[in-house]
């Protein structure tokens, strides 16, 4: 198998292959293309499912006299995370846009 620190081009097998085999070719440049990635980073791993949006809150809250220890979150999508990337130089604001863009409901 090659790894990271053995790989160079030489120690690819196979045809070398130009840009007009690649077009007149495309099943057999793809088959060398999978070949190539099996080879280099052997089983692609998987990508867990989300986890459920209900957590528990380790302390929970007090809300009105009430001890609140349910939320529900929702994945981050790629807005939040370029909003996220905007707050410079203070921890409390960026864990405030955090809350404030993820928290769906605290609580029933």
């Amino acid at each position: 198998m090659i790894t990271q620190d053995n790989w160079d081009f030489d120690t690819l097998s196979g045809p070398v292959v130009t840009a007009d085999t690649a077009l007149a070719q495309p099943e057999t440049v793809n088959a060398q293309v999978q070949k190539a990635l099996g080879e280099s980073i052997g089983n692609i791993p998987s990508v867990p499912e989300p986890s459920d949006s209900h957590v528990t809150l380790p302390g929970g809250i007090y809300w009105d006299g009430d001890l609140l220890r349910h939320a529900e979150v929702r994945e981050m999508t790629g807005d939040d995370e370029e909003e996220l990337a905007r707050v410079k130089g203070s921890l409390a604001r960026w864990v405030s846009v955090l809350l404030e863009r993820c928290v769906v409901r605290i609580g029933d």
